[in-house]
């Protein structure tokens, strides 16, 4: 069975997530921020792909919650090359529950495990958006993880979306607007008419102390 995927977004009013030098910290607020780590703790794991990681070097973790799961969720890296450095937040085995990284199996070198007992490496199969989501979200499956968090840059939540292997969408709106030289949400998604477009029913809407989270379900 496929995990269910949702995609968490913090974006200003116009959809960006931070300003042309890359700034981002803090679009949305505390009350938001707090929210997103309960996310976290109801769910199996947390993807994101390997520019997240080598740009914010994350934990991935669970901060700030009044209980904690009894089962950490695993930190889920798309990294291709096996560019995660050794010393990461991400594969520290202090910090969170396992980490499992995906990786090209035509191209990675697929020799000793140098992250430790902590880090499953799985090689996987190409196809024209990159690592085959569909063979990852396969062995993720099998793995018995069931709800997963999408919380990455915009290319491979576009991969997603593109694939229609995206269930819900959390999407964190903050009173913000940054303008059209700031980074967009998504990496394009090559439509060429409005019957491609990704179609959403809005299932839920919160206020945050100003912030705005509207959860929607995706069309398929």
């Amino acid at each position: 069975m496929r995990p269910k995927i949702y995609l968490k977004l913090a974006t200003s009013l116009d959809g960006k997530i931070a300003l042309k030098n890359g700034q981002s910290k803090w679009i949305t607020n505390e009350k938001s921020r707090a929210d997103v780590q309960t996310l976290r703790a109801n769910s199996d794991g947390i993807i994101c792909g390997i520019g997240t990681v080598l740009k914010d070097n994350p934990n991935l973790n669970i901060r700030g919650v009044d209980c904690l799961p009894a089962k950490m969720p695993a930190r889920i890296i798309f990294d291709s090359k096996l560019q995660t450095p050794n010393d990461y937040n991400i594969v520290n085995q202090a910090i969170g529950g396992k980490t499992i990284i995906f990786f090209d199996k035509d191209i990675a070198q697929n020799g000793e495990n140098r992250f430790g007992d902590n880090v499953q490496l799985y090689g996987i199969g190409c196809d024209e958006y990159g690592l085959s989501i569909p063979q990852a979200l396969e062995i993720l499956g099998n793995l018995g993880l069931r709800k997963l968090m999408l919380e990455t840059g915009g290319r491979l939540a576009a991969s997603f979306l593109k694939q229609c292997l995206v269930d819900y969408i959390y999407w964190f709106f903050a009173p913000k607007i940054i303008g059209g030289d700031g980074v967009d949400v998504f990496a394009n998604l090559g439509f060429e008419n409005l019957e491609q477009v990704i179609k959403l029913t809005q299932i839920k809407q919160i206020e945050l102390d100003g912030d705005l989270l509207r959860v929607f379900e995706v069309k398929k």
